[in-house]
C-alpha cells in the first residue's frame, strides 16, 4: 500500500535533563513499534525537557542525539521527527 503513511506518535514522561536515560528509553520504544511504521514523532525536547540550562545541555548537530536518531532511522528504516536543544554552529 504505497499510498498509506503509517505514523507513530510517542508521548512519554522523560528523565529530566538526562539525555542518555531518555535516548535509552526511546530506543527501547522504537524496538517495539517500527515494523509497521513509516514515521515516528517524538515530543519536543525529548532528550532533556524544556530546561532553563539550555546552554549546558545544548549539543552540536553531529552530537549524541542526532547520531542516535540517524542510527535508529537506518536500523529501523523509519523517518524520525523530534526536537532537542541545538547549539548554533559547532561551538
Amino acid at each position: 500500500m504505497g499510498d498509506v503513511l503509517r505514523v507513530s506518535l510517542i508521548q512519554t514522561d522523560i528523565v529530566w535533563e538526562d539525555k542518555r536515560a531518555n535516548l535509552g528509553k526511546y530506543a527501547a520504544i522504537l524496538s517495539h513499534i517500527t515494523e509497521d511504521c513509516d514515521l515516528v514523532v517524538f515530543p519536543e525536547m525529548f532528550t532533556t525537557g524544556f530546561s532553563m540550562r539550555a546552554e549546558d545541555l545544548a549539543e552540536c548537530i553531529d552530537g549524541e542525539t542526532i547520531t542516535e536518531v540517524k542510527k535508529w532511522s537506518r536500523n529501523y528504516n523509519v523517518a524520525i521527527a523530534g526536537s532537542f536543544i541545538a547549539r548554533a554552529g559547532n561551538v
